[in-house]
């Protein structure tokens, strides 16, 4: 073999044998780069939380004023609940835990893209029922619940924790970003 020659001996796998393996070790709580894009593959669990219940309440109070019929966008549910920031989008997560749903992306009765009505499930959660209290994410997919459960008592009680959601990734406070 001359210089300009080499003999490269590489294990051939498909996209979905890659996509498997990384899977199981992201599954496992490793965090892990996807072997094509490089992007961060991680499982967030997210936690249910008073931000959310607060943006279901303005739902709900918009809901019921139009007999639980019309979908509301986040802005109209921010309006009518002054206590929410203003970025608040947490609430939009509650589509996992059944409480909420997105208007279909194919109704074009008028209502915006990214509008949301409260589900039964919802209106029981805020009467009392437990629901999970953890949905496990990989890339914005659902892929899990908690086996542990919460009320609408115990998710008012509860903060969003950035240090919590990332769990080892340290944060370091010098950045600028």
């Amino acid at each position: 073999m001359n210089g300009s020659q080499m003999s490269l001996s590489v294990k051939s796998i498909t996209l979905s044998e890659a996509k498997r393996a990384m899977m199981n070790k992201v599954m496992e709580g490793e965090d892990e780069r996807c072997p094509c894009c490089t992007r961060l593959v991680k499982l967030y669990k997210r936690k249910l939380h008073a931000e959310m219940v607060l943006w279901l309440i303005g739902l709900w109070h918009l809901s019921r004023r139009n007999e639980w019929s019309e979908y509301f966008t986040t802005l109209e549910i921010l309006k009518v609940s002054p206590h929410l920031k203003a970025g608040g989008t947490n609430g939009t997560l509650l589509i996992h835990w059944g409480l909420i749903e997105k208007m279909p992306e194919d109704n074009r009765a008028g209502a915006p893209a990214g509008s949301y009505k409260i589900t039964g499930k919802g209106i029981e959660f805020l009467r009392g029922r437990r629901v999970p209290a953890r949905i496990h994410l990989v890339c914005g997919e659902l892929v899990g619940y908690s086996n542990d459960s919460i009320d609408v008592k115990e998710a008012l009680g509860n903060k969003f924790s950035y240090g919590e959601l990332m769990g080892h990734i340290p944060v370091d406070p010098t950045s600028p970003y």
